[in-house]
Protein backbone atom coordinates (compact mmCIF):
# COMPACT_ATOMS: atom_id res chain seq x y z
CA UNK A 1 0.00 0.00 0.00
CA UNK A 2 1.31 3.22 -1.04
CA UNK A 3 1.38 6.38 1.22
CA UNK A 4 -0.04 9.83 0.69
CA UNK A 5 3.19 11.19 0.37
CA UNK A 6 4.12 8.56 -2.54
CA UNK A 7 0.35 8.99 -4.14
CA UNK A 8 0.60 12.51 -4.24
CA UNK A 9 4.24 11.90 -6.26
CA UNK A 10 2.58 9.93 -8.50
CA UNK A 11 -0.25 12.15 -9.40
CA UNK A 12 2.12 14.60 -10.00
CA UNK A 13 4.53 12.74 -12.11
CA UNK A 14 1.67 11.78 -14.24
CA UNK A 15 0.53 15.48 -14.82
CA UNK A 16 3.91 17.09 -14.79
CA UNK A 17 6.48 14.55 -15.40
CA UNK A 18 9.12 17.52 -16.86
CA UNK A 19 8.23 19.58 -13.63
CA UNK A 20 9.05 16.62 -11.19
CA UNK A 21 12.42 15.91 -12.87
CA UNK A 22 13.35 19.50 -12.57
CA UNK A 23 12.01 19.61 -8.56
CA UNK A 24 14.70 16.31 -8.71
CA UNK A 25 17.63 18.25 -10.15
CA UNK A 26 17.59 15.86 -13.11
CA UNK A 27 16.51 17.65 -15.94
CA UNK A 28 16.52 21.52 -15.84
CA UNK A 29 13.25 23.26 -17.33
CA UNK A 30 15.59 25.32 -19.59
CA UNK A 31 16.99 22.01 -21.16
CA UNK A 32 15.33 21.38 -24.72
CA UNK A 33 14.18 17.55 -24.48
CA UNK A 34 11.49 14.87 -25.04
CA UNK A 35 9.95 12.90 -22.01
CA UNK A 36 8.59 10.28 -22.33
CA UNK A 37 7.09 7.71 -19.53
CA UNK A 38 9.01 4.31 -20.15
CA UNK A 39 6.39 1.63 -21.72
CA UNK A 40 5.04 -0.35 -18.74
CA UNK A 41 6.15 -3.91 -20.47
CA UNK A 42 9.56 -2.42 -20.18
CA UNK A 43 9.51 -2.40 -15.89
CA UNK A 44 8.37 -3.71 -12.68
CA UNK A 45 5.02 -3.97 -11.84
CA UNK A 46 3.32 -0.52 -10.98
CA UNK A 47 3.70 -1.41 -7.65
CA UNK A 48 7.06 -1.62 -7.57
CA UNK A 49 8.87 0.89 -9.37
CA UNK A 50 8.31 4.21 -9.37
CA UNK A 51 8.58 6.45 -12.68
CA UNK A 52 11.21 6.06 -14.99
CA UNK A 53 11.40 8.10 -18.13
CA UNK A 54 12.98 7.94 -21.73
CA UNK A 55 14.81 11.27 -22.18
CA UNK A 56 16.23 12.75 -25.79
CA UNK A 57 17.96 15.55 -25.81
CA UNK A 58 21.26 16.81 -28.07
CA UNK A 59 21.13 13.82 -29.97
CA UNK A 60 21.35 11.75 -26.22
CA UNK A 61 19.57 9.47 -24.87
CA UNK A 62 18.78 7.86 -21.86
CA UNK A 63 16.51 6.40 -18.80
CA UNK A 64 15.69 8.48 -15.44
CA UNK A 65 14.72 6.25 -12.77
CA UNK A 66 13.07 8.42 -9.76
CA UNK A 67 11.86 6.33 -6.46
CA UNK A 68 9.80 8.66 -3.44
CA UNK A 69 9.82 7.68 0.14
CA UNK A 70 7.77 9.24 2.64
CA UNK A 71 9.82 6.58 5.19
CA UNK A 72 13.08 5.32 3.67
CA UNK A 73 13.57 1.59 4.32
CA UNK A 74 16.34 -0.26 4.82
CA UNK A 75 17.10 -1.94 1.61
CA UNK A 76 16.24 0.92 -0.21
CA UNK A 77 19.71 1.07 -1.94
CA UNK A 78 18.99 -2.25 -3.32
CA UNK A 79 15.80 -2.22 -4.40
CA UNK A 80 17.09 0.96 -6.27
CA UNK A 81 19.98 -0.94 -7.78
CA UNK A 82 17.65 -4.13 -8.49
CA UNK A 83 15.32 -1.74 -10.91
CA UNK A 84 18.33 0.56 -12.58
CA UNK A 85 19.72 -2.51 -13.37
CA UNK A 86 16.42 -4.59 -15.24
CA UNK A 87 15.92 -1.17 -16.70
CA UNK A 88 19.16 -0.71 -18.03
CA UNK A 89 19.32 -4.58 -18.97
CA UNK A 90 15.84 -4.29 -21.06
CA UNK A 91 16.34 -0.83 -22.84
CA UNK A 92 20.06 -0.94 -23.42
CA UNK A 93 20.30 2.49 -22.31
CA UNK A 94 22.42 4.68 -19.94
CA UNK A 95 19.83 4.72 -16.89
CA UNK A 96 20.52 7.27 -13.85
CA UNK A 97 18.12 6.66 -10.59
CA UNK A 98 17.37 9.40 -7.77
CA UNK A 99 15.44 8.41 -4.35
CA UNK A 100 13.30 11.29 -3.67
CA UNK A 101 12.75 11.72 0.15
CA UNK A 102 9.43 13.75 0.78
CA UNK A 103 9.74 13.99 4.82
CA UNK A 104 12.23 15.69 6.83
CA UNK A 105 10.16 13.62 10.01
CA UNK A 106 11.36 10.54 8.32
CA UNK A 107 15.14 11.75 7.79
CA UNK A 108 17.40 8.97 7.90
CA UNK A 109 20.64 11.03 7.89
CA UNK A 110 23.50 10.01 6.24
CA UNK A 111 22.54 7.37 3.20
CA UNK A 112 24.89 5.05 1.15
CA UNK A 113 24.75 6.67 -2.38
CA UNK A 114 25.04 3.44 -4.33
CA UNK A 115 23.80 -0.24 -3.97
CA UNK A 116 25.36 -3.85 -5.01
CA UNK A 117 23.80 -6.56 -6.14
CA UNK A 118 25.74 -10.01 -5.61
CA UNK A 119 24.40 -13.35 -7.68
CA UNK A 120 27.29 -15.90 -7.67
CA UNK A 121 29.79 -14.34 -9.80
CA UNK A 122 28.13 -11.76 -11.03
CA UNK A 123 28.61 -8.14 -8.73
CA UNK A 124 27.08 -5.25 -10.40
CA UNK A 125 26.85 -1.61 -8.67
CA UNK A 126 24.27 1.24 -8.92
CA UNK A 127 25.46 4.79 -7.97
CA UNK A 128 22.08 6.76 -7.21
CA UNK A 129 21.38 10.39 -5.87
CA UNK A 130 19.41 11.42 -3.10
CA UNK A 131 17.45 14.13 -2.76
CA UNK A 132 15.73 15.65 0.45
CA UNK A 133 12.99 17.65 -0.56
CA UNK A 134 12.89 20.28 2.72
CA UNK A 135 16.13 20.99 1.70
CA UNK A 136 14.83 22.35 -1.50
CA UNK A 137 14.23 26.29 -1.92
CA UNK A 138 10.65 26.43 -2.36
CA UNK A 139 11.83 29.63 -4.36
CA UNK A 140 12.35 27.18 -7.29
CA UNK A 141 9.16 25.67 -7.43
CA UNK A 142 7.48 29.14 -7.37
CA UNK A 143 9.70 30.37 -10.35
CA UNK A 144 8.94 27.93 -12.65
CA UNK A 145 5.35 28.73 -13.14
CA UNK A 146 4.38 25.10 -13.26
CA UNK A 147 1.29 24.29 -11.36
CA UNK A 148 2.11 20.49 -10.24
CA UNK A 149 4.98 21.67 -8.31
CA UNK A 150 2.65 24.38 -6.26
CA UNK A 151 1.52 21.95 -3.86
CA UNK A 152 5.39 20.33 -2.75
CA UNK A 153 5.88 24.22 -1.73
CA UNK A 154 4.38 22.63 1.69
CA UNK A 155 7.39 20.29 2.22
CA UNK A 156 10.52 21.88 0.20
CA UNK A 157 12.88 24.70 2.87
CA UNK A 158 10.12 27.66 2.53
CA UNK A 159 9.09 30.80 4.62
CA UNK A 160 5.12 31.81 5.46
CA UNK A 161 5.21 34.30 2.75
CA UNK A 162 6.05 31.26 0.16
CA UNK A 163 3.24 29.13 1.30
CA UNK A 164 1.15 31.77 1.41
CA UNK A 165 2.35 32.48 -2.65
CA UNK A 166 1.35 29.18 -3.51
CA UNK A 167 -1.93 29.16 -1.92
CA UNK A 168 -2.71 32.50 -3.70
CA UNK A 169 -2.12 31.09 -6.86
CA UNK A 170 -3.93 28.13 -6.46
CA UNK A 171 -6.70 30.29 -5.65
CA UNK A 172 -6.37 32.39 -9.35
CA UNK A 173 -5.86 28.83 -11.01
CA UNK A 174 -8.13 27.73 -13.71
CA UNK A 175 -11.56 26.48 -11.63
CA UNK A 176 -11.06 23.22 -13.53
CA UNK A 177 -7.37 22.59 -11.99
CA UNK A 178 -7.46 23.89 -8.63
CA UNK A 179 -9.71 21.06 -6.82
CA UNK A 180 -6.73 18.79 -7.81
CA UNK A 181 -3.99 20.97 -7.32
CA UNK A 182 -5.24 22.08 -3.95
CA UNK A 183 -6.25 18.20 -2.68
CA UNK A 184 -2.00 17.47 -3.13
CA UNK A 185 -1.49 21.09 -1.15
CA UNK A 186 -3.77 19.83 1.88
CA UNK A 187 -2.58 16.39 1.69
CA UNK A 188 1.35 17.10 1.72
CA UNK A 189 0.98 19.69 3.90
CA UNK A 190 -0.84 18.08 6.58
CA UNK A 191 1.76 15.24 6.28
CA UNK A 192 4.59 17.52 7.04
CA UNK A 193 2.88 19.61 9.80
CA UNK A 194 -0.02 17.23 11.04
CA UNK A 195 -3.34 17.47 10.20
CA UNK A 196 -4.48 19.62 12.84
CA UNK A 197 -2.06 22.13 12.78
CA UNK A 198 -1.39 22.69 8.95
CA UNK A 199 -5.52 23.27 9.05
CA UNK A 200 -4.95 25.62 11.38
CA UNK A 201 -2.02 27.16 9.33
CA UNK A 202 -4.65 27.17 5.94
CA UNK A 203 -7.10 29.31 7.77
CA UNK A 204 -4.34 31.81 9.63
CA UNK A 205 -3.48 32.07 5.30
CA UNK A 206 -7.13 32.41 4.32
CA UNK A 207 -7.30 35.21 6.82
CA UNK A 208 -4.73 37.46 5.86
CA UNK A 209 -5.76 36.87 2.15
CA UNK A 210 -8.99 37.62 2.97
CA UNK A 211 -8.02 41.18 4.72
CA UNK A 212 -5.58 42.28 2.29
CA UNK A 213 -8.27 41.69 -0.34
CA UNK A 214 -10.81 43.95 2.12
CA UNK A 215 -8.46 46.70 2.54
CA UNK A 216 -7.42 46.68 -1.18
CA UNK A 217 -10.11 45.71 -3.16
CA UNK A 218 -12.90 47.55 -0.59
CA UNK A 219 -14.93 50.69 -2.65
CA UNK A 220 -14.43 52.08 0.49
CA UNK A 221 -10.74 52.09 0.34
CA UNK A 222 -10.71 52.37 -3.08
CA UNK A 223 -12.63 55.77 -3.29
CA UNK A 224 -10.55 57.16 -0.11
CA UNK A 225 -7.86 56.73 -2.41
CA UNK A 226 -9.37 58.68 -5.12
CA UNK A 227 -10.87 61.37 -2.79
CA UNK A 228 -7.21 62.08 -1.27
CA UNK A 229 -5.57 62.44 -4.83
CA UNK A 230 -8.43 64.87 -5.51
CA UNK A 231 -7.92 66.49 -2.48
CA UNK A 232 -4.24 66.51 -3.09
CA UNK A 233 -4.44 68.30 -6.81
CA UNK A 234 -7.43 70.78 -5.66
CA UNK A 235 -6.38 72.15 -2.56
CA UNK A 236 -3.20 70.88 -1.66
CA UNK A 237 -4.52 69.09 1.70
CA UNK A 238 -2.21 66.63 3.13
CA UNK A 239 -3.41 63.34 3.35
CA UNK A 240 -6.23 62.13 6.40
CA UNK A 241 -7.13 66.25 7.06
CA UNK A 242 -10.70 65.88 5.02
CA UNK A 243 -13.68 64.89 7.06
CA UNK A 244 -14.67 62.46 4.61
CA UNK A 245 -11.35 60.77 4.87
CA UNK A 246 -11.99 59.56 8.87
CA UNK A 247 -15.66 58.31 7.61
CA UNK A 248 -14.12 56.31 4.67
CA UNK A 249 -11.75 54.76 7.14
CA UNK A 250 -14.28 54.14 9.40
CA UNK A 251 -16.21 52.25 6.74
CA UNK A 252 -12.99 50.13 5.59
CA UNK A 253 -12.46 49.27 9.47
CA UNK A 254 -16.28 47.59 9.58
CA UNK A 255 -16.05 45.87 6.68
CA UNK A 256 -12.40 44.31 7.67
CA UNK A 257 -14.03 43.38 11.42
CA UNK A 258 -16.96 42.42 10.49
CA UNK A 259 -15.68 39.66 7.55
CA UNK A 260 -13.64 38.52 10.02
CA UNK A 261 -14.84 38.93 13.24
CA UNK A 262 -18.54 38.89 13.75
CA UNK A 263 -18.98 38.78 17.15
CA UNK A 264 -16.92 42.23 17.85
CA UNK A 265 -19.45 43.95 15.60
CA UNK A 266 -20.61 45.54 19.30
CA UNK A 267 -16.98 47.14 19.92
CA UNK A 268 -17.57 49.08 16.37
CA UNK A 269 -19.34 51.78 17.90
CA UNK A 270 -16.53 52.97 19.33
CA UNK A 271 -15.04 53.66 16.05
CA UNK A 272 -17.30 57.12 16.05
CA UNK A 273 -15.17 58.58 18.92
CA UNK A 274 -12.18 58.59 16.88
CA UNK A 275 -11.95 61.50 14.78
CA UNK A 276 -7.86 61.43 13.93
CA UNK A 277 -7.80 60.02 10.67
CA UNK A 278 -4.61 59.23 10.67
CA UNK A 279 -5.24 57.16 14.17
CA UNK A 280 -8.17 55.19 12.51
CA UNK A 281 -5.48 54.91 9.23
CA UNK A 282 -3.04 53.20 11.86
CA UNK A 283 -6.01 50.99 13.40
CA UNK A 284 -6.69 49.36 9.91
CA UNK A 285 -2.76 48.16 9.73
CA UNK A 286 -2.84 46.77 13.50
CA UNK A 287 -5.98 44.92 12.55
CA UNK A 288 -4.45 43.37 9.63
CA UNK A 289 -1.53 42.13 11.68
CA UNK A 290 -4.09 40.86 14.52
CA UNK A 291 -4.04 37.32 14.90
CA UNK A 292 -7.23 36.24 16.01
CA UNK A 293 -10.82 37.85 17.50
CA UNK A 294 -9.12 38.68 21.08
CA UNK A 295 -6.08 41.01 19.65
CA UNK A 296 -8.42 42.52 17.80
CA UNK A 297 -10.64 43.59 20.77
CA UNK A 298 -8.10 44.71 22.49
CA UNK A 299 -7.11 47.18 19.96
CA UNK A 300 -10.78 48.37 19.13
CA UNK A 301 -11.03 49.49 22.84
CA UNK A 302 -7.20 50.64 23.32
CA UNK A 303 -7.78 52.71 20.68
CA UNK A 304 -10.94 54.09 21.88
CA UNK A 305 -10.29 55.16 25.23
CA UNK A 306 -7.39 56.76 24.12
CA UNK A 307 -9.70 58.75 21.96
CA UNK A 308 -12.50 59.34 24.17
Amino acid sequence: MRRKGDQAFKSAAEEDARGLLAMAGRLPLSVDATVTPLERELTREPLLVDHAYHIRSAGREWVEHLEAFSRYPADAAERLAEYAQEIAVKTKLAVYSTAVLLLQAYDPGRVARSGWIVRGAVETRVRFQVVKLWRLPAGQLLASGRPYLLPWVALCRCRESELAEANRRMRNMDARLEPRIRAMFQTLGGLRYGKEVWRAMLEERAKMFLKREIIEESPFVQDLLKEREEQAEARGEARGEAKGTAAAFRLAIRELVTALYPALAPELRALDRIKDASVLQALIRELVQARNAGAARKLLQSRAKRRA
